[in-house]
Parts: structure tokens; sequence; C-alpha cells
């Protein structure tokens, strides 16, 4: 006989257990800030700990559902190409990295409030146009108010437009890993980060917006 928890952990809507999700979460920002602060270097050697976790875990995935995926090739060219692509530009990184996550958090905040109008029910039930206004708009104020300071020679309309850039492209990482999940059947691609999932789980709007943030750079002549 089994006996339900008088005391159950705080869930969220997908089921997940926040205070764990939000403590797991701000160990591993810290963990980022930190490397980034330090040195460029470490910030590489931490980026590239988290790819080879999300490699393999993407590899695993789809061996558990009989797909055999080139893994060598897969896990070895992602880290080739992802030492191939360093520059020195940490803190347009890091602004990459702040603006897709706070484009998560206003859409979840604003799409929970406000949600009517669904974005791809077939892919992601949970997404809203009226969150993804929210994500741009949360995303466009810390270019505001933290890239322009943090970055001197970044203009504030230039900031604008790769907060934008990179909200649309995380939220479009976010709905692509969504099709892989709900093709795979599965909630979550891992397990490393409690109350998060695996690490593609958490960086799969970060891989779309680093893209866009370069292009987007070179596009406006910054950094």
């Amino acid at each position: 006989m089994t006996v339900d928890n008088p005391h159950p952990a705080p869930a969220g809507p997908a089921g997940r257990n926040l205070p764990l999700a939000i403590v797991s979460g701000v160990a591993l920002a810290v963990a980022f800030i930190g490397s980034l602060v330090l040195s460029p270097w470490l910030l590489l050697a931490f980026i590239g700990v988290l790819l080879l976790i999300a490699l393999f875990e993407l590899d695993r995935a789809f061996r558990e559902h009989g797909l055999r995926p080139g893994t060598p090739v897969a896990v070895g060219a992602g880290f080739v190409m992802f030492f191939g692509s360093y520059p020195d530009g940490r803190w347009y990184v890091f602004l990459a990295v702040l603006f897709a996550v706070f484009n998560d958090i206003g859409a979840y905040a604003v799409g929970m409030r406000f949600g009517r109008h669904k974005m791809a029910p077939t892919v992601s039930p949970a997404k809203s146009w009226e969150g993804l206004a929210g994500g741009i708009l949360a995303a466009t104020v810390v270019a505001l108010v933290v890239a322009v300071p943090l970055v001197p020679d970044l203009r504030a309309v230039h900031a604008v437009v790769l907060a934008v850039g990179a909200s649309v492209a995380g939220t479009l990482g976010d709905l692509a890993e969504s099709m892989v999940k709900r093709d795979l059947g599965v909630k979550d691609l891992g397990s490393v980060l409690p109350g998060h999932g695996g690490i593609m789980d958490r960086a799969d709007a970060i891989i779309f917006a680093l893209p866009m943030t370069y292009l987007l750079l070179d596009a406006l002549g910054v950094g």
C-alpha cells in the first residue's frame, strides 16, 4: 500500500517542482556568470561541458526510441564547431543568454495570465502569442536597463534589435525541441538539472539565440 505525501512540493503547471527548479536554475546561472567574469577560457570550458552533456542527452533519447544516430560524428562535429566559433565577445554571449532567459521568463508570466491565442497547439500547447509579446517586452527592458550600460559601444536601438531577435530565435528553438520531444514521446531529454530536465531542455532557446545574436551583430556592424 502506498501513502500519499501529505506535504507535496509545490509544482508548476507542467508538474515540475518549482522550488527545486529555482535552486538548480540559480546555481547554473551563478556558475555561468562566475566563469564569464573570471576568464573567457573558463567560460569556454563551462559551455563546452554543457554542450557535451546536451549532445549525449540527445543521442541517448534517440537510441532509447530505436534510432541510431552517428554518435562520434554528432558529438565530435558539435564540439569542433563550438571551438571554431569562439570570438573575443563574452559580453555579447552573456547578453544573448540574458535575452533568451528573460524572454522565457516574460513569456511564462504573461502567457500564464493572459495567454488566449495558442501559437502552436499541436507542438507546444502552453505557448501563446500573448506570451511571446510578454517575452519580447521583458527582453527589451533588459536590453535598455542592463545591456546598454554594460556594453559602452552598444547603442540603445541596437540593444533592442538584439533583444527582439534573440527572443524570436529563442522561441523557435524552444518549439524545435518540443517537436523532437513530441516525436520521441518524452517530456524531457535528460534529468541532470533537478526541476528542469536535461541541459538541452534548458539550452534549446539559447542554442538558437546565440547565432541570431551573432548574425545581427554582424549586420549592424557592432562588436
